[in-house]
């Protein structure tokens, strides 16, 4: 057998391979990024202004002093389309967390199953290996006393049938442990000869995940999808609303005019 791995590094290693997990890892990156953009909306539209005139020799331009300004827009309401976007936004957080959860408790669920039915397996089929040397020891006591006329043919036949039984058994163990070795090596990358420790606990969310406690990540999801359509159902009746906006300058250097230059 190759190296040892506990329960919590092979989580971690099918971790870092799950497309599901990478997808919704990627889908929460943009609902973060849509939800910035919603609040970068709403926010104040600043700009700095610098303002220079110099007189004209030949005509009767005015001399000013340089001026700074800062030039400030707030949208106040726009129908309602800030409102709407920031819920839709806040919604689409919720969900993409929801959905990576769901990923996640999926994963933890698959790779505990094929984890914990390895170690089964493997100590079922120790028990089934002593069994069967029993039966085989078993067998041959028996053929020699057959042979000297001590038992009867018949309990002879009942030994070799649980020879046969035994042995189709560890034939039917063997096939589950190589599937379930499969499914571990598949979902981590890890080879399919690893040998196991003794379990290991996962991360509190990851057990919590595992044993099927807490919230139900697709009920969050469906809800928070319920909440976008709710916030595009705003986002419309909104339409129908007058935009606001307050808008101002605040001057960092004074202005001063001059009279005309005469010619």
């Amino acid at each position: 057998l190759g190296a040892a791995a506990d329960l919590q590094g092979v989580f971690t290693a099918a971790k870092q391979r799950s497309e599901s997990l990478g997808q919704a890892a990627a889908a929460l990156e943009k609902a973060d990024a849509i939800r910035s953009e919603a609040v970068g909306n709403w926010l104040p539209q600043l700009q700095l202004k610098l303002a220079e005139a110099f007189a004209n020799p030949g005509g009767n331009t005015s001399l000013q002093s340089p001026s700074l300004a800062i030039s400030g827009k707030q949208t106040l309401l726009s129908g309602l389309d800030q409102p709407a976007a920031l819920k839709a936004g806040k919604a689409l957080q919720d969900q993409a967390r929801a959905l990576e959860a769901k990923a996640e408790q999926d994963l933890a669920r698959e790779v505990g199953g094929d984890y914990f039915d390895v170690l089964n397996v493997e100590e079922q089929i120790a028990l089934e290996k002593a069994a069967a040397d029993v039966a085989v020891a078993v067998e041959k006591d028996l053929e020699q006393r057959v042979r000297l006329g001590r038992n009867r043919r018949a309990e002879l036949s009942s030994a070799q049938a649980e020879v046969a039984r035994v042995r189709a058994s560890l034939a039917v163990l063997q096939g589950r442990l190589s599937e379930s070795r499969l499914g571990l090596a598949s979902l981590s990358g890890m080879p399919d000869d690893l040998a196991f420790d003794a379990p290991a606990p996962l991360s509190e969310a990851a057990q919590v995940a595992a044993e099927g406690h807490g919230p139900v990540p697709t009920v969050i999801a469906a809800e928070a999808a319920l909440t976008v359509a709710q916030a595009k159902q705003l986002a419309i009746k909104g339409g129908f609303l007058p935009s606001l906006y307050a808008q101002g300058n605040w001057y960092l250097a004074g202005q001063n005019a001059v009279e005309p230059i005469p010619n």
